[in-house]
């Protein structure tokens, strides 16, 4: 059964950032307390050197702190970094340590920032 899609909270669509030291947060509602095989999905995607770079984490809490490496990572020209979150069930582990699993809700809007 496909659950309706996890809220975001913060930052709003087009939120600019300034500067490598700022804290660049991703937040969420959460669906309440999650099982030990369930996780939160966080995906970021940019524009950089020519193709589609993606970057996220699986987490419990809701809310993902952005690496600081991220910062002005994008192609000037796509400067934007796009996100959005689904809760996922984990199945298993991959080869290299990370995790496998599968989509149990809808994938939450997509929204833009920007980390100059």
């Amino acid at each position: 059964m496909i659950l309706p899609p996890v809220r975001l909270l913060s930052p709003e669509d087009g939120t600019r950032f300034q500067g490598r030291r700022t804290r660049v947060i991703l937040q969420w509602e959460s669906v309440g307390p999650l099982g030990e095989d369930e996780w939160y999905g966080v995906s970021l995607r940019y524009w950089a050197d020519g193709g589609l770079r993606y970057s996220g984490a699986w987490v419990k809490q809701d809310n993902w702190l952005v690496p600081k490496e991220l910062h002005r990572k994008p192609d000037p020209k796509e400067p934007g970094f796009q996100w959005d979150v689904t809760l996922m069930l984990q199945t298993g582990t991959k080869a290299d340590g990370g995790r496998d699993g599968v989509p149990v809700n809808a994938v939450s809007e997509t929204r833009e920032f920007y980390w100059d």
